[in-house]
């Protein structure tokens, strides 16, 4: 017989296999190569570089194509490190509690989140 206690376990197991599924970005040759190029760029291990990011900042590339390889990788720096990318009519903030400035400088939080020692961040 199954319990009460065992129907809600089972439940909340279903609903995180679910949305571990939904947040998987599937291994794409093209955003291997973009994670590879952010990691030498903004001198962080690529596996610390957040896929989805990776293909927000990919497409927003190809909607505002830099000019020349060097505008190119300062304008994906400045994306992982700000959380801002470009659009064809300005720019979006995509992450700002994930940004890589708060990565690198440990010292300080983004404003309004808690950054203490038990637990919360």
């Amino acid at each position: 017989m199954t319990t009460r206690r065992d129907f809600l376990l089972l439940g909340f197991a279903a609903v995180a296999f679910c949305l571990s599924q939904a947040r998987a970005v599937p291994n794409d040759p093209e955003i291997e190569s973009f994670l590879t190029l952010s990691a030498e760029l903004t001198g962080f291990p690529k596996e610390s570089l957040d896929r989805q990011l990776a293909q927000r900042y990919l497409a927003s590339l190809k909607d505002v194509e830099p000019a020349d390889r060097e505008e190119r990788h300062n304008r994906i720096a400045e994306m992982w490190y700000t959380g801002l990318r470009g659009t064809t009519t300005g720019s979006e903030r995509t992450a700002f509690k994930t940004s890589l400035a708060w990565e690198s400088l440990r010292f300080t939080r983004p404003p309004s989140y808690c950054g203490n020692d038990w637990g919360t961040s």
